[in-house]
């Protein structure tokens, strides 16, 4: 089964390679089945794209506050509104919206539920602005990948501390290096960075597995390139903390 709790990370967040997905091509990094490896990289976000068609909705809590997106709400708004209202937002291309099934961990029931996921691309650049997980034509995750540059502290300055600081080894620790992303457990938020070579050059962002664990804060200026938006009783939140992948926040290291 795909949706387990060795798989509970991937369903946390997405890496920044979803927007060369198409139809009948599963989501990366697994919105709750076993889709991580199925998709290369992508370019990372263009820092030209006009403000009007980027989604800044995170830090400006318009047109409603985080876990809340464009007057939708997890656990309430239904398969039909949350499609009517992504596909009309001004930053997303209503030609390329796609469909494929997906699946939902219930924690509570323990079961792997059968899902519907549904990619939004940008209007710019070529990627992908959103996704969204439906169960029984229900709104229950929420996924945005931000077409602008935005920095992890940033996002801390307005939802402020976070509740843990989660990281993940690449290639089962084959790799020095991790993945990492900030939770907000109690709002149901959390942001992510994964570079896209699990081996990066000399130069190149990265996080040290060991400077984690170390109690080190991470870089302020890591990009943010994927947030999601979970219920309390999402996997991603109700498991949390995972021992030896999520960290108290100590805050953000000496530049």
């Amino acid at each position: 089964m795909c949706a387990t709790r060795s798989t509970a990370f991937r369903n946390r967040h997405f890496t920044r390679r979803v927007g060369q997905l198409a139809i009948g091509v599963a989501l990366i990094l697994s919105v709750g089945s076993c889709v991580a490896q199925r998709n290369g990289p992508e370019p990372g976000p263009s820092p030209t794209v006009e403000v009007s068609l980027t989604d800044r909705s995170l830090l400006t809590d318009e047109p409603c506050a985080s876990p809340c997106w464009y007057g939708l709400e997890l656990g309430v708004s239904s398969r039909e509104e949350a499609l009517a209202i992504a596909g009309s937002l001004p930053f997303v291309d209503s030609t390329e919206v796609s469909a494929s099934p997906d699946g939902y961990w219930d924690v509570q029931r323990q079961e792997n539920l059968p899902a519907e996921l549904f990619r939004f691309g940008c209007r710019e650049p070529a990627q992908t602005c959103a996704a969204l997980v439906f169960v029984d034509g229900v709104l229950t995750r929420i996924y945005v990948f931000p077409n602008y540059p935005l920095r992890f502290d940033e996002v801390t300055e307005h939802l402020g501390v976070p509740d843990y600081v989660q990281i993940r080894p690449y290639h089962g620790g084959a790799s020095p290096f991790c993945s990492v992303a900030l939770v907000w457990q109690s709002r149901g938020v959390i942001v992510g960075f994964d570079t896209a070579d699990p081996f990066p050059k000399p130069g190149e962002l990265r996080v040290r597995c060991s400077d984690i664990r170390g109690g080190v804060g991470i870089d302020a200026g890591l990009p943010v390139q994927s947030i999601f938006y979970g219920l309390p009783t999402d996997n991603s939140f109700a498991t949390l903390p995972d021992p030896g992948g999520d960290f108290p926040w100590t805050g953000f290291g000496e530049p």
